[in-house]
Protein backbone atom coordinates (compact mmCIF):
# COMPACT_ATOMS: atom_id res chain seq x y z
CA UNK A 1 0.00 0.00 0.00
CA UNK A 2 1.09 3.14 -0.95
CA UNK A 3 1.46 6.41 1.48
CA UNK A 4 -0.44 8.83 -0.45
CA UNK A 5 -3.43 6.61 -0.60
CA UNK A 6 -4.10 6.20 3.19
CA UNK A 7 -5.29 9.46 2.75
CA UNK A 8 -8.60 8.22 0.83
CA UNK A 9 -8.56 4.56 2.89
CA UNK A 10 -11.49 4.92 5.32
CA UNK A 11 -10.66 4.58 9.12
CA UNK A 12 -11.18 1.01 10.68
CA UNK A 13 -12.35 0.70 14.11
CA UNK A 14 -9.64 1.76 16.26
CA UNK A 15 -9.03 4.86 14.12
CA UNK A 16 -12.93 5.22 14.29
CA UNK A 17 -13.04 4.85 17.86
CA UNK A 18 -9.86 7.53 18.43
CA UNK A 19 -11.65 10.56 16.69
CA UNK A 20 -14.70 9.51 18.51
CA UNK A 21 -12.96 9.82 21.63
CA UNK A 22 -11.27 13.09 20.82
CA UNK A 23 -14.53 14.50 19.97
CA UNK A 24 -15.84 13.59 23.01
CA UNK A 25 -12.43 14.64 25.03
CA UNK A 26 -12.94 17.88 22.97
CA UNK A 27 -16.24 18.29 24.01
CA UNK A 28 -15.63 17.79 27.84
CA UNK A 29 -12.74 20.78 27.63
CA UNK A 30 -15.51 22.80 26.32
CA UNK A 31 -17.61 22.36 29.25
CA UNK A 32 -15.70 22.26 31.94
CA UNK A 33 -13.38 25.41 30.70
CA UNK A 34 -16.71 27.13 29.74
CA UNK A 35 -17.53 29.78 27.28
CA UNK A 36 -16.44 33.11 29.11
CA UNK A 37 -12.55 31.82 29.85
CA UNK A 38 -12.85 30.63 26.52
CA UNK A 39 -13.59 33.73 24.71
CA UNK A 40 -15.78 33.85 21.32
CA UNK A 41 -13.73 32.47 18.72
CA UNK A 42 -12.24 29.51 21.46
CA UNK A 43 -15.07 28.24 22.30
CA UNK A 44 -16.65 28.22 18.80
CA UNK A 45 -13.34 26.31 17.18
CA UNK A 46 -13.28 23.82 19.66
CA UNK A 47 -17.26 23.18 19.76
CA UNK A 48 -16.06 23.38 15.78
CA UNK A 49 -12.88 20.95 16.21
CA UNK A 50 -15.02 18.64 18.79
CA UNK A 51 -17.99 18.01 15.85
CA UNK A 52 -15.65 17.33 13.37
CA UNK A 53 -13.81 14.68 15.32
CA UNK A 54 -17.18 13.18 16.08
CA UNK A 55 -18.62 12.99 12.45
CA UNK A 56 -15.18 12.13 11.24
CA UNK A 57 -15.42 9.08 13.39
CA UNK A 58 -19.17 8.30 13.11
CA UNK A 59 -19.17 7.84 9.38
CA UNK A 60 -15.45 6.65 9.07
CA UNK A 61 -14.32 9.98 7.20
CA UNK A 62 -10.96 9.29 5.63
CA UNK A 63 -8.08 11.71 6.24
CA UNK A 64 -8.02 14.88 8.67
CA UNK A 65 -11.55 15.12 10.58
CA UNK A 66 -11.24 19.01 9.39
CA UNK A 67 -12.73 17.98 6.20
CA UNK A 68 -15.75 15.96 7.93
CA UNK A 69 -18.21 18.66 7.89
CA UNK A 70 -17.36 20.15 4.36
CA UNK A 71 -17.18 16.75 3.21
CA UNK A 72 -20.75 15.69 4.39
CA UNK A 73 -22.15 18.26 2.39
CA UNK A 74 -20.37 17.48 -1.02
CA UNK A 75 -20.79 14.72 -3.72
CA UNK A 76 -18.55 11.71 -3.23
CA UNK A 77 -16.95 12.74 -6.08
CA UNK A 78 -15.66 16.16 -4.91
CA UNK A 79 -15.07 15.76 -1.47
CA UNK A 80 -11.32 16.82 -0.17
CA UNK A 81 -9.04 14.00 2.21
CA UNK A 82 -5.88 15.62 3.13
CA UNK A 83 -3.36 13.85 5.79
CA UNK A 84 -3.35 14.19 9.74
CA UNK A 85 -0.55 14.02 11.42
CA UNK A 86 -2.60 12.05 14.42
CA UNK A 87 -4.97 9.98 13.10
CA UNK A 88 -3.24 8.57 9.44
CA UNK A 89 -0.73 6.75 11.40
CA UNK A 90 -3.08 4.70 13.45
CA UNK A 91 -5.20 4.13 10.31
CA UNK A 92 -2.22 3.06 8.63
CA UNK A 93 -1.31 0.72 11.02
CA UNK A 94 -4.50 -1.03 11.09
CA UNK A 95 -4.96 -1.26 7.31
CA UNK A 96 -1.63 -2.88 7.26
CA UNK A 97 -2.83 -4.96 10.27
CA UNK A 98 -6.31 -6.37 8.34
CA UNK A 99 -5.39 -9.47 6.20
CA UNK A 100 -8.10 -10.44 4.18
CA UNK A 101 -9.99 -13.41 4.62
CA UNK A 102 -8.37 -15.55 1.87
CA UNK A 103 -4.78 -15.29 3.44
CA UNK A 104 -6.64 -15.77 6.83
CA UNK A 105 -7.52 -19.12 5.77
CA UNK A 106 -4.66 -20.51 3.96
CA UNK A 107 -2.10 -22.88 5.97
CA UNK A 108 1.81 -21.33 6.38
Amino acid sequence: MRDQDISTLPPLFYGRLARMLAGFITAGVVLFVGREDLGGWGFWGLVFLGLSFFIAGLFAVPGCEITAIPNLLLPKTSQIHCCCPIFTPIDKLEHSLQQPPDEALEPK
